[in-house]
């Protein structure tokens, strides 16, 4: 049986510092900030022109203002294992292993629903949603058809005494 992951619920645990020492990124913190060389396999040009690559380290998000590599956490530990960000499978595969990593004991207790949990979920009956018109919508609507004439001049004011202005 497949192991569970909850990938919103990791990246949000995930320390993005962390992260990148452990790709053996060097640390250049700027408050919430790292800039510094871009270590991304995926990198094409001159890396030790500038430091072109910026990780917000609060958010866990990444840019690379030279290559155009973006992403979240785990879009970077995907591509620095050479992998590819748009495929589901090695997101998982890169996953897995930094919950491993930095999370043992979610490793140990995140299991799949159960088949059981799945049929019972799935049997349950379906209640069909019945909009009813309410009646004073109607009404209002009238209301409204006959102001409007009124104010254009097509109708009469249906009361005795006129408006007053």
């Amino acid at each position: 049986m497949p192991q569970w992951i909850d990938f919103k619920e990791l990246r949000q645990k995930l320390d993005f510092e962390k992260v990148l020492q452990h790709y053996g990124v060097e640390i250049k913190r700027k408050g919430d900030q790292h800039q510094g060389f871009c270590p991304l396999p995926t990198h094409e040009g001159e890396r030790k022109k500038s430091e072109s690559f910026s990780a917000n380290l609060k958010r866990g998000i990444f840019q690379c203002f030279s290559c155009q590599a973006k992403g979240n956490i785990l879009d970077f530990a995907v591509i620095k294992a050479g992998l590819d960000p748009e495929n589901g499978e090695d997101v998982r595969r890169v996953a897995l292993e930094l919950q491993a990593k930095f999370f043992p004991e979610l490793t140990a207790q995140k299991k799949s629903p159960s088949k059981e949990a799945r049929q019972e979920t799935e049997q349950l009956p379906l209640v069909p949603v019945v909009e009813e018109k309410p009646k004073v919508a109607e009404a209002e609507k009238r209301v409204v058809i006959n102001v409007s004439g009124i104010l254009k001049g097509r109708q009469t004011w249906p009361f005795e005494m006129e408006p007053s202005s």
